[in-house]
């Protein structure tokens, strides 16, 4: 026995050396490319995981509850890494292809994508019998778990554009620090056209919001294939890859495309024309004025069942009223003080105005985002217009007065659905308890997707249906389970969004509607609410009146510097489709470069030069590079890929140029 001591401990000795130096030299590469790591684990000191040899000799992470590998965590690790490889668990987006007979009723955008998706279902159609090929290249992989870093090691073998590890615990971390080799694996992917991310100790919440920043800032057509390799399980590494996998249709959401942004252009410098239109001051305060919570109604299922508790306690609390929703509060004799409107395009005024009765609107001040159209505006009594965040017509105002644009409402969290605005709003303007009516972002029977007093059950019972078709059921606030649309589960994460943030640690927020559960919005049943008995008179047009502004932008210089930034915006279109590109063959991992070029371009317009010319670009860049990410990865053959590359080059090309004739058409010929 005492032979069999002295064998081991030389062996463990050098153990402890090779750890203690491999320790040494990877904090030195951290030391060089990630510096708040190598301040944060250089004296580290871990609490729950550490370093320890299992009782088969094998050196392990070792916590309360056990060993984190149960066989050899290297053979493990590389047989784990294998098999990942061979069938990679992935998220590949799918765009559905638009019926042929509806396009000339749409953009021109629609028929240009769709020439796009119709080169890709051939291409796939073509390789639908051959034998599978791996690709041999991802634009971007997400590594949930480190552990002790084997299968990271293995990483410097593959060709990935940008890598995304996220350890959601610091213990385990440091451990790898002694095991991996991390110097290959990082200089590797901080080569030209590569990257590297890796994420510690962060929640899974913010581990998502972090990606989602760098596909925006990285390349959103990075996520049109999306592999996800999670290494072990844990509550942290399985929230994450929950949160990752509910999370990855937002990715795809609000790209926007540039004839939408000419429509903001549009309606931008009309409303801001106007001397009616009246723009908010970005300190607006309105809720540390009175004592009253407020409402916010929107047009879910369970609109129908409030509509007695609002009538019967309307002295109480100030409402706000959300999109459709208007509509049946005026059938129930319900006026709101504020009403929320959003979208952009001329067909929102058939939806809003259906009350006959015009005489309505003038009690009630619409408040919008700077995009939507006069028309609609018109019809209220006062009309109030805030800032959209990544708009065109924003930023074109943001470029033209960089040193008075900070005075207006720039209302992020505000879309993509109407009750995003006003939660967005009212927690902006100070307003500490809020409730939600009809805020349902969903709906239990496919049938009543609205209140059954609104106009989608009247005038425009033909126009809308419902369908279960991509849909996804959630958790309910008072109920199992609820189905909802990408649409609506989008603006369920945005609410998250807002309220998580921490000038909002002191909103209280109270979901009374029958429809999905939201973070951080407590449920709660009508009856259990009760209001305070100290009331008061205080007006929020009257406040809202005495915090903005009207003619708050020079008209005339505005369009003069709409006519340079459009020239800019030209010579951009010019290289980011590039005539030449037509005809060109290219592999798949060519056109990942070509995307990564293009993006770049629009990126840099975009921080560095003129805001304007880039946004305009980028939506409907992401909404062709996207689409041809996630085509290209169902297709079963190299050789497919490559050859339907080429065509993606020229859809895109034919694309910016159909583009440049409707601009010059729809904003600078309408100029006065």
């Amino acid at each position: 026995m005492t032979d069999s001591v002295s064998n081991e401990e030389p062996a463990v000795e050098i153990l402890r050396q090779v750890l203690s130096l491999t320790f040494q030299q990877n904090l030195e590469v951290l030391k060089i490319h990630f510096p708040n790591f190598y301040q944060r684990f250089k004296d580290y000191k871990p609490t729950e995981y550490g370093l320890e040899m299992d009782d088969k000799g094998h050196l392990n992470i070792a916590g309360k509850e056990g060993f984190i590998y149960n066989e050899n965590p290297k053979l493990l690790s590389e047989a784990q890494f294998e098999m990942y490889f061979s069938s990679p668990l992935r998220n590949i987006y799918r765009l559905k292809l638009i019926d042929a007979a509806a396009v000339d009723d749409m953009f021109k955008h629609v028929g240009l994508l769709r020439n796009l998706v119709c080169a890709g279902d051939e291409s796939i159609e073509e390789s639908k019998d051959a034998p599978y090929e791996n690709p041999k290249y991802y634009p971007l992989m997400c590594l949930i778990g480190v552990g002790l870093g084997y299968h990271i090691e293995k990483l410097s073998e593959k060709d990935i554009g940008h890598l995304y590890i996220y350890e959601p615990n610091n213990d385990i971390f440091f451990a790898s620090l002694h095991v991996v080799d991390y110097k290959e694996l990082i200089e590797k992917y901080t080569e030209a056209n590569k990257g590297i991310t890796i994420q510690v100790g962060s929640t899974p919440e913010f581990y998502i919001e972090d990606l989602h920043k760098l596909l925006f800032e990285r390349g959103v057509y990075r996520c049109g294939v999306l592999p996800i390799y999670r290494h072990y399980n844990s509550p942290e590494s399985d929230e994450a890859l929950e949160r990752l996998l509910d999370n990855v249709t937002n990715f795809y959401s609000g790209f926007g495309f540039m004839e939408d942004e000419m429509i903001s252009v549009n309606h931008t410098l009309k409303n801001l024309r106007d001397k009616n239109r009246r723009v908010i001051n970005s300190t607006v305060q309105l809720g540390d004025k009175t004592s009253k919570p407020v409402f916010i109604c929107a047009n879910g299922p369970s609109l129908d069942s409030s509509i007695a508790f609002l009538k019967e306690n309307r002295d109480k609390y100030h409402l706000f009223s959300c999109g459709s929703a208007l509509y049946p509060l005026y059938k129930a004799g319900l006026t709101p003080e504020l009403h929320f409107e959003l979208e952009r395009t001329e067909g929102l005024f058939d939806w809003v105005s259906v009350i006959e009765d015009k005489s309505y609107y003038k009690n009630i001040a619409i408040v919008s985002m700077n995009t939507v159209s006069p028309k609609v505006l018109d019809l209220f009594g006062e009309s109030y217009i805030y800032m959209k965040p990544n708009d065109g017509g924003t930023d074109l105002v943001r470029m033209a007065f960089l040193d008075t644009f900070d005075q207006s409402l720039h209302l992020f969290g505000s879309n993509p659905t109407v009750s995003n605005a006003a939660v967005a709003f009212a927690t902006k303007a100070g307003f500490k308890e809020m409730y939600l009516i009809g805020v349902d972002l969903g709906f239990k029977d496919v049938e009543h997707h609205h209140s059954k007093d609104s106009v989608y059950f009247e005038k425009f019972k033909d126009v809308y249906k419902a369908t279960t078709n991509g849909n996804k059921m959630l958790e309910g606030n008072f109920s199992d389970t609820v189905e909802t649309t990408a649409h609506f589960d989008f603006g369920r994460h945005v609410i998250e969004y807002v309220l998580r943030r921490p000038d909002n640690e002191d909103v209280k927020c109270y979901n009374c509607s029958d429809g999905v559960k939201i973070q951080r919005a407590e449920p709660k049943h009508l009856e259990d609410i009760t209001f305070t008995e100290h009331q008061d008179d205080f007006s929020i047009h009257k406040s809202l009146f005495e915090q903005s502004k009207s003619e708050a932008y020079d008209y005339a210089f505005l369009v003069e510097k709409l006519k340079e930034y459009s020239t800019l915006m030209f010579e951009l279109m010019d290289k980011v489709a590039n005539p030449k590109f037509k005809g060109i063959q290219a592999t798949h991992k060519e056109l990942m470069d070509v995307f990564s070029y293009q993006y770049n371009l629009i990126h840099d317009m975009a921080i560095k030069q003129n805001l304007y010319a880039g946004r305009m670009l980028s939506g409907s860049t992401n909404y062709l590079q996207v689409p041809a990410t996630g085509l290209m990865y169902i297709m079963r053959t190299d050789e497919s890929r490559n050859k339907f590359s080429g065509k993606v080059l020229d859809c895109m090309v034919d694309y910016f140029a159909e583009m440049k004739q409707v601009y010059q058409t729809k904003i600078l010929d309408e100029l006065d």
